[in-house]
This record gives structure tokens, sequence and C-alpha cells, in this order.
């Protein structure tokens, strides 16, 4: 496992970013050093390696938010399968206590007109159909 500043950047861009940090670096001694280079060249130099490592470091903050979108999205699909799959079992529960709650206004029913009571009709229970497949 990698560590250190870029540990959570693909290996391509983290080498990048680490080489392109030495190269500041090297350029930054070499000018304090008043090194080869004319001074308006090496500040050049040195003006566009910061701007560099600035598009680097901006690459890298992009790339941990884009991980971030991806782990927030696989998070949300999680969710919402345990969703569908909640509402699939509360659907056939609510299907089995009208079931249950048919069969016994049937048997009170039956069991009033055995004692010669007189009570209103009820409609007919309905079949329902079963619910759709859930989504892939």
């Amino acid at each position: 496992m990698r560590r250190g500043p870029y540990a959570s950047v693909p290996t391509a861009v983290a080498t990048t970013a680490a080489a392109a940090t030495a190269a500041v670096a090297a350029a930054t001694i070499t000018t304090w050093r008043g090194g080869a280079a004319s001074g308006s060249d090496s500040t050049q130099q040195l003006i566009q390696q910061q701007a560099h490592m600035q598009q680097l470091e901006l690459t890298q903050q992009l790339l941990q938010i884009q991980q971030q979108q991806a782990q927030i999205q696989q998070q949300q699909v999680e969710h919402s399968q345990r969703l569908a799959h909640t509402s699939e079992q509360l659907t056939r529960r609510v299907d089995r206590l009208e079931d249950l709650i048919s069969w016994h206004v049937h048997v009170e029913l039956r069991h009033a007109q055995g004692e010669g009571i007189q009570l209103p009709t009820v409609p007919q229970p309905q079949d329902y159909p079963p619910p759709p497949p859930s989504p892939p």
C-alpha cells in the first residue's frame, strides 16, 4: 500500500506529481544557488513549474472528488436495492393480511348465518396481481 501525499491518486498521476515536485525543488535550489540558467529564464521556468504543480494538485483533488462520487453512487444503488426488497416484502405481508381478514370475515358471516343473524352483504374479496419484478 502506498503512503504519502499521493497515496489515493492513481500511480501514473502520483508519479508525475512526485516528479514535478522534485523538479520544482531542484529548480528552486538551483535558483537559490545562482545556477547556470539566466535570471529571467529560471524565474519563468520556476513560475511554469509552480503552475504545473498547482494543476497537479487540482487534478489530485478532482480525482479524490470523483472517487467520492463513485462511492456515493454505489451507496445509493445499494440503498435503492434494499428499499425495493423491503417494499416487496411489505407488499407480500399486506396481501397475506388481506387474505387473513377476508377469511376471517367469511368465517364470521357463516357463523352469523348459522345463528340466524342477518348481516349486511360484504363485497367479495379481490385477488390482487403479484407485484411486478424488482428492477435489476
